[in-house]
Formats: structure tokens, C-alpha cells, sequence
């Protein structure tokens, strides 16, 4: 079984390579074919999907490591479309943005603290975003406050947490004002990424209809009004998302419209863009936007998802902080969106939203490339994954 199931991947792949196909136009190969879960070692995951119509929102995800194997778990929670969250160990809670454009009856989103008891979430606080489409969050070093980007009015919301971990009213509403150069997707501002530096004290703002990444003070659940540096990227780039190095030097993020990926240096306390590298095969001619950038465990890898080339890009990090490609392999699913790797570093699991699939990829540890395992956890219109237990 193990020689024709290799079989069917490498006859699949070959078909790919010659003919531009993209793989999940190849039906019915190993979808539905894995084998029942082992009962115990499971890492456990959380997904989060849009719901519109559909009943679950949240998925607990359990990846046998010993296999690949993996199944997904309705979990029961009355939130719309839960697309981003963040886990805390220490308080043993989950923190979600819900995507929506009105909550209680007025304009905006809402993010959400839920506790979680090992399999399953209780929704414990919830508080509106005072922004339309809020699509990312994080909880600061201290864990002392979560911040979220509304992505539809370009504003980043900051709410306190009790001694508990419960979400309080927003406290400060940084917004951002202009437009960019692209009239259907920067008519305006969209705040689509918030993150703190390793070394706490900044918060940097990824801002897709502006082209830039904006850097304030912020400690303690208080950010400074005005910014502390702008960094402005080539025009109709998109900023989506950003990723810190751990060491604070280095950040990478993935520009959603140019399918490219800018590293910035940091000296003297300011980023400096020093690289761009694109996401895409030169040859490519269709439509993409980058998706999610994520680094292996080690920090020797960097992982960005295509969508619409639905593909996972593979770098490199090598001297300075630069990238060179590895590899770019098919994501077996459509719309890519969201990428995690567990703490091993063995497994990568990528969320295609258009296919309602998560397939999963084993990781070679030495040269960072993907092969899919022929395993994919079916649910609907997955956009995020969180590990929990790793």
C-alpha cells in the first residue's frame, strides 16, 4: 500500500511539473484515504474558518506525529467567522478576532476570549473592535493587553486584560488615514497585521492600502499617538504580513499584491528594507496574492503561501538575514491562507480555504523541503491554524 500510495504522489507531481497543472485540479488522489487516528501523542491544533450559513467556526485539529495523520473536531462556539487567534499557556485562553463588518447592531468586528479545557473552548468575554473587518491580533509581551488590526476602516484596537485574562473594553484606537495607488484594494487604509518587537516596546503596523509598515512606542497597553517611523514600500507592494526574527535584527514581511517578500534591517532602533524577493515562479502568468509567512522553529527557514499560484514558497535565511528560495511545491489545495508549524518542525499544516481542506506536509529538518504525507483534515473554509498543546 505504502509503494502505490508513493506511486500515486510522484504520478500526481510529474503531472504538475509538465503540464502547469495545479495539484488540487488532480481529483479524488489520497483525500479521503487516511487511516484512523492513534488515540494517544496527538498534538492538538485549533482551526478557524469562515462561517457564513455553515455551523462550525472551530475545529480541534489532532496530528499523529508518528503518521501525519490528522482530523478535524467541530468544536461548538457562537462566534462568526473566528479568522485569526492567538493562544496564551499561561492563561490557559485563546483570544480570537471575529470578522465581521457589524456586531450588536453596530459597524465593526469583535474579538473574543475563550477559555480552553483541554478540548474545547467556553466563550468567556467578548468586546467590539470599533473597526470594520478586524483580521489579526496578538496579545503583547506582557500579556497585559491584546491588540487587533481592523483590516476595513485601517485602525488597530487596544484592549486591557484583567488579572484573569479577560478581555476589558478598548482603551486606544490608533488610526491611519490616505490611500495607495491601486483603486480597488487601496481606496484607503487597511491595517491588516499588528505585531510587537521581540524586545517589547514597539508595535509595527502592516498596512496593505498604504504601503507602509508603521512603527510606534507601546508598553503596558498604551501606544503612542503619533509613530515612531514609517517605512514605505514600492508602490501597490500590500503589505500583509510581518514576522520578527527572534533576535529583534531582522523582519520579514509578505506583500500580499507584488507576491514578494521584504526583508528589513534594523539599526539603530529603524528598519531599513535591504531585500526583496519574489514568491512566484518567473514564468507565472495568473493572478496571486501572498498570504502567510511563517519561520520554521530554528529560524533557518522562512514559509510564504500563494494564493491563486497555490503553492508554498520555501527560503533560506543565509549571512545578513537574506533569503535564498529553496523550493516552491503545490499546496494540494486551493487559497492557501494560513500556515503552522508544530514545535518538531517535522510537520507543516496549510489551511486551503477555497478547497475546505488542511493538508499536512512532513518537513525535512535539514534542507526545509515540503512532501505532502497524502493526508488532508476536511472542514469548511479554513483561514487560520493555532497549535495549542506545542
Amino acid at each position: 500500500m505504502k509503494v502505490l500510495i508513493c506511486f500515486l504522489l510522484q504520478t500526481c507531481y510529474n503531472v504538475y511539473k509538465s503540464q502547469n497543472h495545479r495539484m488540487w485540479n488532480i481529483r479524488g488522489i489520497l483525500w479521503k484515504g487516511c487511516a484512523a487516528m492513534p488515540p494517544d501523542n496527538l498534538k492538538i491544533a485549533l482551526a478557524g474558518c469562515y462561517t457564513d450559513a455553515h455551523l462550525a467556526g472551530i475545529y480541534r485539529l489532532e496530528l499523529a506525529p508518528e503518521t501525519g495523520e490528522c482530523r478535524a473536531v467541530p468544536l461548538e462556539l457562537p462566534l462568526e467567522n473566528p479568522s485569526y487567534m492567538v493562544f496564551s499557556k499561561k492563561k490557559g485562553r485563546v483570544y480570537l478576532v471575529s470578522e465581521t463588518k457589524t456586531f450588536q447592531g453596530q459597524a465593526g468586528g469583535a474579538v473574543a476570549c475563550c477559555r480552553w479545557n483541554g478540548s474545547g473552548l467556553h466563550l468567556s468575554s467578548i468586546q467590539p473592535t470599533l473597526g470594520i473587518d478586524p483580521c489579526h491580533l496578538i496579545l503583547d509581551d506582557k500579556e497585559a493587553c491584546v491588540l487587533a488590526a481592523n483590516y476595513g476602516t485601517g485602525t488597530c484596537a487596544v484592549f486591557p486584560l484583567d488579572e484573569q485574562g479577560e478581555l476589558q473594553p478598548c482603551s486606544q484606537l490608533i488610526r491611519h488615514r490616505g490611500r495607495g495607488k491601486n483603486p480597488l484594494r487601496q481606496e484607503g487604509p487597511h491595517v491588516h497585521c499588528v505585531r510587537q518587537h521581540p524586545a517589547g516596546g514597539r508595535i509595527a503596523l502592516c498596512d496593505l492600502g498604504l504601503d507602509k509598515i508603521s512603527l510606534y512606542a507601546g508598553q503596558g497597553g498604551v501606544v503612542s499617538d503619533a509613530p515612531l517611523q514609517e517605512v514605505l514600500l514600492p508602490e501597490e507592494s500590500g503589505p500583509r504580513h510581518l514576522i520578527w526574527r527572534s533576535d529583534g535584527q531582522y523582519a520579514y514581511v509578505a506583500n500580499e499584491l507584488a507576491n514578494t517578500v521584504v526583508v528589513l534591517q534594523e539599526e539603530n532602533h529603524r528598519l531599513q528594507p535591504v531585500q526583496v524577493v519574489s514568491t512566484l515562479p518567473p514564468d507565472f502568468q495568473g493572478e496571486s496574492t501572498c498570504a502567510a509567512i511563517k519561520f520554521s522553529p530554528d529560524e533557518r527557514f522562512l514559509y510564504v503561501s500563494n494564493r491563486g499560484h497555490d503553492s508554498i514558497c520555501c527560503f533560506q535565511l543565509e549571512g545578513l538575514g537574506r533569503l535564498r528560495l529553496v523550493e516552491i511545491v503545490p499546496s494540494w489545495g486551493r487559497t492557501p491562507r494560513d500556515l503552522a508549524l508544530d514545535d518538531s518542525g517535522c510537520y507543516l499544516l496549510a489551511a486551503n480555504q477555497e478547497s475546505d481542506r488542511i493538508s499536512i506536509f512532513s518537513r525535512d529538518l535539514a534542507t526545509g523541503k515540503l512532501t505532502f504525507t497524502g493526508c488532508q483534515a476536511e472542514l469548511r473554509r479554513p483561514v487560520c491554524i493555532c497549535f495549542i498543546n506545542c
